[in-house]
């Protein structure tokens, strides 16, 4: 019996490592700063949020009876969800939303943008090939560092837009930042176009 419990005993610390080693990724880097969350409109308002996630939210239309609802969350590990849901009701034309988010620090300076996020079309109401509502979820891993200097997102929304060149307008500027956090310059090789 004692060679059973060994071998158990080892099996239980080695499951230990194991689950400690996949869930390090996740675990974001201790920072000197506390996390901020930020309003820029009418006139700037921060508070210390503690490190809870930022959770934003854009609802529009988008052109004649078409409309996204999109809701946007940055986990301060840099995880960034995105909920997705556009409605069509016009009678001729399709709905090909797309959608961009854009992290930015306590000062309203852009750090980060992500991926630009499309959905799938969403037919016209008598276009019986495709639903005319549909809700999408998509994720994007930031780096750790903009998770943590993030204090505020700006949600882009369109239909069938093509946000490239404000994306590579937006990096440039990032790039070209000299005063954002020195972590968030550590990682800018990885914003690319």
């Amino acid at each position: 019996m004692p060679r059973f419990t060994s071998k158990l005993s080892r099996a239980v610390a080695g499951a230990a490592v194991l689950g400690a080693v996949t869930l390090a990724p996740g675990v974001a880097q201790a920072y000197s700063t506390p996390t901020e969350s930020c309003h820029f409109t009418p006139s700037r308002s921060c508070a210390l949020d503690g490190g809870a996630p930022l959770a934003r939210s854009k609802s529009e239309d988008v052109g004649s009876g078409k409309h996204l609802t999109t809701n946007a969350t940055l986990y301060r590990n840099g995880l960034l969800m995105l909920d997705s849901y556009g409605q069509n009701t016009n009678w001729v034309g399709g709905l090909r939303p797309r959608t961009m988010v854009v992290a930015v620090d306590d000062q309203g300076r852009a750090i980060w943008v992500s991926n630009i996020f499309a959905s799938q079309t969403l037919c016209a109401v008598p276009d019986w090939s495709c639903a005319s509502s549909r809700r999408e979820m998509f994720s994007q891993q930031l780096p750790d560092a903009v998770g943590h200097y993030a204090a505020d997102l700006q949600i882009y929304d369109g239909d069938a837009a093509n946000f490239v060149d404000l994306r590579n307008r937006i990096i440039d500027g990032i790039k070209a930042a000299g005063d954002i956090a020195a972590e968030v310059k550590a990682v800018l090789g990885q914003l690319v176009k």
